[in-house]
């Protein structure tokens, strides 16, 4: 039995080295072949791909903040000139006003006179 029996231990072996062969073959072939490696090297492409997506609009919207921010302060700015310009304007109308106003009073203030000049030179003539 002995004879039969490395025989038997010989098929075993001999099957047992089929059967594993026939394993890694197929392996090998759904490792090169299978959709799922396929579907792996994709996947891991498109999650490259979002995360260079995802950085571009992360950059993207710091550059829209660092163009608000400038955009805010230049309105800040202009906003402030425009106050300044306010007040300035405010003041001159003001001046004016008493300019006019003075001149006023004096053209008035030197009609009375010439009045008073023109009565007393009646006086005088008649």
């Amino acid at each position: 039995m002995s004879g039969n029996e490395s025989k038997q231990k010989k098929q075993d072996t001999s099957l047992e080295q089929q059967e594993e062969e026939n394993a890694i073959f197929q392996q090998s072939k759904i490792i090169a072949r299978s959709p799922t490696k396929k579907e792996r090297v994709n996947m891991e492409q498109i999650l490259i791909e979002i995360q260079q997506i995802r950085q571009e609009i992360k950059e993207g919207f710091k550059e829209s903040n660092n163009k608000c921010e400038k955009l805010k302060m230049e309105l800040e700015k202009n906003t402030q000139e425009l106050r300044q310009i306010k007040e300035e304007f405010m003041r001159k109308e003001q001046e004016w006003h008493n300019e006019r106003r003075e001149l006023q009073e004096k053209i008035t203030e030197l009609e009375n006179r010439l009045e008073k000049q023109d009565k007393e030179q009646r006086k005088i003539i008649s």
